[in-house]
This record gives structure tokens, sequence and C-alpha cells, in this order.
């Protein structure tokens, strides 16, 4: 896969560097090498870029639900203070699941 063949799914897909780097599970240096051609793109990881285009695409007409990609494609792009604001409310998320959990101890004693 070329660069500019990456960069055209990036850009068709509707990822960021940050998001596309957390959806191959990649540093986000590695997309920004990628992109400028300094490191290549192996086949496998070139399979994977192109069949999430595919997937993506499939999720948007709504012939497709994976579960997670939602995740991906649904949320909009961050900023850097969007990213801080995100990590707060997964945090007030986690409080909130964990005292779920503690009434429902409480409930079961």
């Amino acid at each position: 896969m070329t660069p500019e063949e990456f960069k055209t799914i990036q850009k068709t897909i509707g990822f960021n560097n940050p998001r596309m780097a957390r959806f191959l599970k990649v540093h986000v240096s590695t997309i920004e090498h990628w992109r400028g051609g300094r490191r290549n793109i192996s086949k496998r990881m070139a399979n994977a870029v192109r069949l999430l285009k595919v997937a993506v695409y499939f999720h948007k007409i709504g012939s497709l639900d994976l579960e997670g990609l939602s995740d991906f494609v649904d949320e909009p792009a961050q900023s850097k203070e969007g990213n801080s604001s995100r990590r707060k409310n997964c945090a007030a998320e986690q409080r909130r699941s964990d005292d779920s959990k503690t009434e429902g101890d409480r409930q079961d004693a």
C-alpha cells in the first residue's frame, strides 16, 4: 500500500490520525510515518486498512453493525481538549458502573 492510498482511505472513512491509530492498535507516530512514506505498511496492516474502509462504508449505509465499530465511526473528531473531557466522561461512567455494582452487591446480601 502506498502512502497515497493510505491517505485516501483515511480521508474516505473520516478517521484522523489518533482515531486511526487507536483502531489499528498502533502508535500515532506509526500512522504519521506511513502517511509520509517513512515506513512501509505491512501486507497484513494494508489488508486491515482496506477491510476497515469496506466495514465503515457498510456501517454508514446501515448494512453492517460490528460491535465496537460505532465507537470509532460515529464519534466526532476530537481536539486535545475533547480528549481530556472524554477521559473525564469515561471516568465518570466507570464510577457510575462501580456504584451500580456495589448496589447490586447490597441487594444480593
